[in-house]
């Protein structure tokens, strides 16, 4: 389902998973814009981040955070606020695969059990990422050098364009929500 089988091109149950994650962010959008907040979805994809890059690159989401490559939170956080700032309605919504990793750590698991295949249960990134993103000092000169800097492929974005950040804007809560389809 996460589109990760070596020597496929395509697993059963991926298109409903890219299918439900758009339906479920354009429903869940509403809500973030009335309310002028970041969104942080979590989705399927422990070692693969197909299952957010594509709803993303189909416009459900601002940005996405995948486990192919690890991600700094200062500079997603920036990201966000920039595409917050040029939406109209000042929201910015993130799609982070369950196997997302922070720079300089690992995979978050729910618990010590694990299923039939040994693998550890996975859950509650988008958590950890919603709890991180309110704790991260907005910093204008700081923001302003980020967003214009090259930085990893592990933020990716349909439309990333460097915007000037400016501190006069409340600065948004953020709201984390666990999806499985």
């Amino acid at each position: 389902m996460d589109n990760d089988v070596p020597g496929t091109d395509y697993c059963i149950g991926f298109s409903t998973c890219v299918t439900r994650t758009i339906q479920m962010v354009n429903s869940l959008r509403t809500s973030a814009g009335s309310h002028e907040r970041f969104m942080v979805i979590e989705v399927f994809g422990r070692y693969a981040g197909f299952t957010a890059m594509l709803p993303t690159m189909a416009g459900a989401a601002n940005r996405c955070v995948i486990p192919e490559h690890k991600f700094n939170i200062e500079h997603l956080t920036e990201l966000l606020v920039a595409d917050r700032r040029k939406n109209p309605s000042r929201y910015s919504i993130v799609l982070v695969s369950e196997g997302a990793m922070f720079e300089g750590g690992e995979m978050v698991f729910e618990g010590e059990a694990t299923d039939a295949y040994g693998h550890k249960k996975l859950g509650g990134i988008g958590e950890i990422v919603g709890e991180k993103i309110k704790d991260v000092p907005l910093n204008s000169t700081t923001a302003r050098k980020s967003t214009s800097s090259t930085r990893s492929s592990a933020i990716s974005s349909a439309a990333a364009i460097p915007m000037p950040l400016t501190p006069s804007l409340p600065w948004p809560t953020a709201t984390s929500l666990s999806i499985s389809s």
